[in-house]
């Protein structure tokens, strides 16, 4: 939803923009002439678009709350229906917040290529389920114990196997008090790459490259086979992390 919004903004964002700067503390109420600035009954005055949040990953989390607080009031009334902000913590705090806002950022949900009836039947289906949500039966579930599945993405057992990598080498540069310049001789890789990794920006690395990095930090890695669980659909990799 999210996503769709921004796309939608995007072709007025900094007329939007420069009208705010015009007439900030010069309205008392602003809300008609930025609607009117926008085209469309909403608008948005951060700074931010999902492009520039990714552009500073470390304040990811605090800069996007900036983001949704940046739409019009009756806007901002509608997401808050939906609780970002809890969904923010709890992606952020499990290491997946840049993962996911990327995914979603790469797709083009702008009018031009995805039309609004069809949009609006996606729409429909996330209201219908929201007010399944908010039905008096509404219980509880408890997640699989992995996020990436838990959001629907695909190859969810690898990101989250990437994942567990990225963290654990990022604690060990930590943990050693390694300038990004050091980590990177020491991992044959550039600083960008070191910059990604601390960042939690798990694309573009294989499981192999991670493991790698890791045998580089004194690390070793065990790959153990074995038979599929019957709890499971399907095979997959999956990575413990003891030491």
């Amino acid at each position: 939803m999210l996503r769709r919004i921004d796309c939608v903004l995007a072709d007025t964002k900094q007329a939007v923009l420069k009208r705010n700067a015009q007439i900030k503390g010069k309205l008392d109420n602003p809300d008609d002439l930025l609607r009117k600035t926008s085209g469309y009954a909403f608008y948005n005055t951060s700074l931010y678009d999902f492009e520039k949040l990714l552009q500073d990953a470390p304040n990811l989390a605090k800069n996007l709350r900036n983001y949704l607080a940046g739409f019009s009031p009756n806007m901002r009334e509608v997401l808050e229906k939906f609780d970002f902000d809890g969904t923010i913590t709890e992606l952020d705090e499990a290491g997946v917040l840049f993962l996911v806002l990327e995914r979603f950022k790469n797709v083009d949900l702008h009018p031009s290529v995805i039309d609004n009836h069809t949009m609006g039947t996606v729409f429909e289906e996330l209201i219908r389920k929201f007010n399944e949500a908010m039905t008096e039966n509404t219980r509880v579930e408890e997640g699989s114990g992995n996020i990436f599945a838990d959001l629907g993405l695909p190859d969810a057992e690898e990101l989250l196997s990437k994942a567990a990598l990225v963290l654990r080498i990022g604690e060990i540069i930590r943990g050693r008090n390694m300038t990004q310049a050091q980590a990177a001789q020491i991992l044959g890789a550039s600083q960008p790459v070191v910059s990604n990794l601390l960042n939690g920006r798990i694309s573009g690395f294989s499981l192999e490259r991670l493991v790698r990095f890791l045998n580089a930090l004194d690390r070793d890695v065990e790959i153990v086979v074995k038979p599929r669980s019957r709890s499971r659909g399907r095979a997959g990799v999956r990575v413990r992390v003891s030491g």
